[in-house]
């Protein structure tokens, strides 16, 4: 679970301290064009995993700070991407101060 905050095409999560479910993300279960994915990290070895729909689904990006040689945000190219967004939390490194800001199409 997550604090999370939509203004316009913006959704901001916070807090992620569990497993993030799309329900949590978005009001259905349903895919959303999503485009731009990007992670704040709270500190310097903080590392982001999206995935796809689920825990077992495929990783759509990983997203760190720019010090630990990852890109810290995505961009989809054509207007974006269709995808069901999970993050992993057992596949993540957060510490406090952290955001990942999702981009709506």
């Amino acid at each position: 679970m997550a604090t999370r905050v939509q203004t316009g095409n913006f959704i901001e999560l916070t807090v992620i301290a569990a497993d993030v479910e799309p329900s949590d993300i978005f009001t259905n279960d349903q895919e959303h064009k999503i485009k731009r994915i990007e992670f704040v990290a709270g500190a310097n070895n903080d590392i982001l995993v999206v995935k796809q729909g689920s825990a077992t689904g495929a990783t759509i990006v990983t997203l760190a700070t720019p010090d630990v040689e990852i890109v810290d945000r995505v961009f989809f190219d054509d207007g974006g991407q269709w995808m069901l967004p999970y993050i992993d939390f057992s596949d993540c490194t957060l510490t406090a101060d952290h955001k990942v800001v999702i981009e709506l199409a």
